[in-house]
């Protein structure tokens, strides 16, 4: 086995026999299926009705992310050797762990894969496999912070998820005014406005309600999110491009970027498959959804637009950053072996 692996996997050895624990135990908590919940749904069809609805660890997409999760840190902490992008990619992991946390409380309804009722929706009370799961992602939260601690850039990883946190908060508030400036200037009517996360604990999520917009409206009022992430990437890019800001300033303007190249993508991706826009919260059946029914496309047009967005936005990361920093390394080795030569 190569000897640097080893190195790199004794370093910090203790979060990845943690993951790869969470992970295996995540798997066996999936095949043992437990009740995870007992959820009352307030409605169902036509009617409103209440029914009471207890779900398995199968039916809720919590134990299927802690997996996914546990595999990313795993690969993170072997493979990926900037730390910055590894306090990033901590920062990103440890906001979905919590914000699952989160959502079992506020608005479980975002985590059932196939609920049996509609929204509005409560949880009465947790089973053996909600336990497991808190248990389990606490830990999993726990691991991050003591390979931040032993790495010395806790304090760093703690400035990178405030900074993270009001990104996504500003880009919520980007997406949602793009469709209520569209409603505007169609004639259309706002009836229901949350630019912020957390301003509507039973949405979670941003949103705008309208009415009374004219049909030849409706797809670009969908899609003004959407339009105003695009127009947010190329005026950022091109400030950025032209000048340059303290450290902290290009880390947030970056950091928003990257959210708003993600936004299409994930709506398009994630709710082909019935997942939520944000892998945890986020409407199931979003923006793009709504568009390809209406158009009557098939999603898989908008999904290979998605995918070329991603693979753009990889290419961009790679050849201005990944490439940057090997051909700098590289030139620092080459300076480092001229000067050896010459010396000898």
């Amino acid at each position: 086995m190569n000897k640097d692996f080893i190195a790199v996997f004794q370093r910090r050895k203790i979060s990845n026999i943690g993951n790869f624990l969470i992970l295996i135990l995540g798997i066996i908590f999936l095949i043992l299926n437990f009740n995870f919940m007992y959820i009352k749904h307030n409605t169902w069809g036509s009617l409103p009705v209440i029914i009471y609805v207890f779900y398995e660890n199968s039916h809720v997409i919590l134990f299927y992310l802690l997996i996914f999760l546990s595999v990313i840190n795993i690969i993170t902490n072997l493979f990926v050797k900037i730390i910055k992008l590894r306090v990033l990619i901590y920062s990103i992991q440890s906001l979905i762990a919590f914000f699952s946390i989160l959502l079992l409380f506020i608005n479980p309804q975002f985590l059932i894969l196939f609920p049996e009722g509609s929204t509005p929706t409560n949880l009465e009370y947790l089973e053996i496999g909600g336990y497991l799961y808190i248990i389990s992602t606490l830990v999993f939260i726990g691991l991050i912070f003591h390979t931040l601690y032993r790495e010395r850039y806790l304090k760093r990883y703690f400035q990178y998820t405030s900074l993270l946190i009001v990104a996504l908060l500003l880009s919520s508030f980007i997406h949602e005014n793009g469709h209520a400036f569209f409603v505007l200037i169609s004639g259309g009517e706002i009836t229901g406005y949350a630019p912020f996360p957390f301003l509507d604990w039973k949405n979670f999520a941003g949103y705008v309600n309208f009415q009374n917009v004219p049909d030849e409206f409706y797809i670009l009022v969908m899609m003004g999110g959407e339009i105003f992430q695009w127009g947010f990437i190329f005026l950022v890019g091109f400030i950025l491009y032209f000048k340059k800001f303290n450290f902290w300033v290009n880390r947030f303007l970056i950091f928003l970027m990257i959210i708003a190249w993600l936004d299409f993508p994930l709506y398009s991706i994630n709710n082909t498959f019935g997942f939520p826009h944000w892998f945890i919260f986020g409407s199931k059946t979003g923006d793009i959804v709504i568009v390809s029914s209406t158009l009557g496309l098939d999603m898989l047009y908008f999904n290979i637009l998605a995918i070329t967005q991603l693979i753009i936005g990889a290419l961009i990361i790679y050849f201005k950053v990944i490439r940057k920093r090997i051909n700098l390394e590289m030139s620092i080795v080459h300076k480092n072996i001229q000067e050896i030569e010459t010396n000898a």
